[in-house]
């Protein structure tokens, strides 16, 4: 973190073409017009929202202009001004908008007004207010196409551009920010989950929203060779649903959820094998994020173990795909059956619940909402 890019005294300014307007602001800040932002410290981890609204009944032109300034002083005392353009064109129809939607974009706003609005009102209340938008956004698909897909009446219809925003919607609601009543996650808990939806960057808070899980015994070398021309933010690595039910007993996975590796070990796997999980977990703890090569640290520990490489493998690629100031990654390991797996009972984001539906409950009741029957 003291070694990060960082900008002080920052202020940064949004500019629209004729039409347009600056609606709202997400995010930590201070709002000194409408739309200039007072930025004391900022850094490449931390994302502002910013929702844009017609001033104007009919747009005119076929584009529409952007443009986001940020002006600050580095850490060297040099004054600086960086500026991004953007360009989008103008559309009548608004299934065109829908084909050109950014999922993570979509989400992140989701999860950053469902913190805010959990702020000055009753959880359930927020927790209702993203289950409608999603469905909302559904049924409005879905009353475009409502007669070319008449043949799919039955089924829950997502445009391509959109294909997990349920998944999403689902994850923020049973998140740490939003989950139970008062008394069923402790308010630091909270208060840092809310603090997270409202800062993070996207490819970090999906993570945290919805986690990955991997099984590391099927992490082959031929699947970490790929992984090396892959210049993707995202790990080009196969996952596997997000329930315990589908987990084998006999195999290890890692539990991904944007701060944590956890190492999940079941429960006819090895006393010496866990052990040696444990061990690796604690050298990468260490290490992740520092100057040390996490990898070559933990096969030091632990010596030539396949499932133990792709473990330590997967710890440094997930970290080296973190901007700078979020690779320190946790990483622990809990047995299947111990105490210590109640640390991810809300990480099984598909499984039911006392309080919350299950991944295909929540689908049956999205459907239902955009007018499935």
């Amino acid at each position: 973190s003291l070694c990060r890019p960082t900008a002080w005294e920052a202020v940064m300014r949004i500019r629209c073409s004729t039409g347009l307007k600056i609606s709202a602001f997400h995010g930590h800040f201070f709002v000194r017009s409408s739309d200039l932002l007072a930025l004391p410290a900022v850094d490449p981890d931390k994302a502002f929202s910013v929702e844009i609204v017609l001033d104007e009944t009919v747009v005119s032109g076929q584009t529409a202009y952007m443009q986001c300034a940020l002006l600050y002083t580095t850490s060297g005392g040099e004054r600086r001004i960086r500026v991004h353009n953007l360009s989008a064109p103008v559309v009548d129809d608004l299934g065109s908008m829908y084909l050109a939607a950014d999922e993570a974009t979509c989400a992140a706003l989701l999860a950053q007004t469902s913190a805010e609005r959990s702020l000055g009102n009753r959880l359930s209340d927020a927790r209702t207010v993203v289950v409608q938008k999603a469905g909302r956004t559904l049924r409005e698909y879905k009353s475009l196409y409502g007669a070319a897909l008449a043949s799919s009446a039955q089924k829950l219809t997502l445009p391509n551009t959109l294909l997990n925003l349920p998944a999403y919607a689902l994850g923020i609601v049973r998140g740490d920010a939003l989950r139970g009543g008062a008394r069923d996650v402790h308010p630091d808990v909270r208060a840092a989950a809310r603090f997270a939806l409202n800062v993070e960057p996207p490819n970090i808070l999906l993570r945290r929203i919805w986690p990955a899980v991997y099984r590391l015994r099927k992490l082959s070398k031929d699947a970490r060779g790929a992984e090396e021309n892959s210049l993707s933010r995202c790990l080009p690595v196969a996952t596997v649903p997000t329930s315990q039910r589908e987990l084998d007993s006999n195999e290890p996975y890692a539990v991904d959820d944007g701060v944590s590796i956890i190492v999940w070990v079941g429960s006819q796997v090895s006393q010496s094998d866990f052990e040696k999980f444990s061990t690796v977990a604690a050298v990468l703890d260490d290490l992740v994020g520092g100057d040390v090569d996490p990898y070559a640290a933990a096969m030091d520990a632990c010596g030539q173990d396949e499932t133990i490489e792709s473990y330590a493998w997967l710890v440094s690629k997930l970290a080296e795909r973190r901007t700078a100031g979020l690779s320190c990654l946790r990483s622990f390991a809990v047995q299947q059956g111990t105490p210590g797996e109640a640390i991810l009972i809300n990480k099984w984001m598909e499984d039911h619940l006392a309080a919350s539906m299950s991944y295909k409950e929540f689908l049956v009741h999205l459907h239902r909402m955009s007018g499935g029957g």
